[in-house]
């Protein structure tokens, strides 16, 4: 696994580009040693989660460019859009930064994206509501199946 650790140049750096460098992972050392580095270029690398560190440890960037990773916008990540909102103009293309996954996300700009999107999937709950469309019919039939059940009864009796 490639990863980004930090270095003790990164407080002398104003410009780091590991852009296409097939990193994986940031260390959180190295998160906290970036915010110094003027300009920070993570795109096309293979970043699939960023560490909740960067919002609750309030880390913010002058510029910083993470288009091209395959990031996940699972509902562990739901944090990551209004992170990346709040860094504004910081971000290098930010409409760029889409979800990887899940399949219903996919292609989708983080930054577009609102906290009740990363947990629901459409799919399920299309198969959901289908589910209860039919459970309804059912539980109507088979009220109607007891009305007649009854009148019947009450009808020999009645005879």
């Amino acid at each position: 696994m490639e990863y980004l650790e930090s270095r003790d140049y990164f407080v002398n750096t104003s410009r780091l580009d590991v852009s296409r460098s097939q990193i994986e992972t940031v260390t959180d050392e190295a998160w906290r040693a970036l915010q110094s580095v003027d300009q920070v270029d993570l795109s096309g690398n293979h970043l699939v989660t960023l560490p909740r560190l960067l919002q609750r440890g309030n880390i913010t960037f002058l510029w910083i460019a993470l288009h091209n990773n395959p990031l996940s916008c699972e509902c562990d990540q739901s944090w990551l859009a209004e992170w990346l909102r709040s860094l504004g103009s910081t971000v290098h293309q930010p409409d760029s930064v889409k979800c990887n996954s899940p399949e219903w996300l996919q292609n989708r700009s983080i930054v577009s994206l609102q906290p009740d999107d990363y947990c629901r999937n459409p799919s399920l709950e299309r198969a959901l509501n289908a589910l209860k469309v039919r459970v309804d019919r059912i539980a109507l039939l088979v009220q109607i199946i007891f009305f007649i059940y009854l009148l019947t009864i009450l009808l020999i009796l009645h005879f």
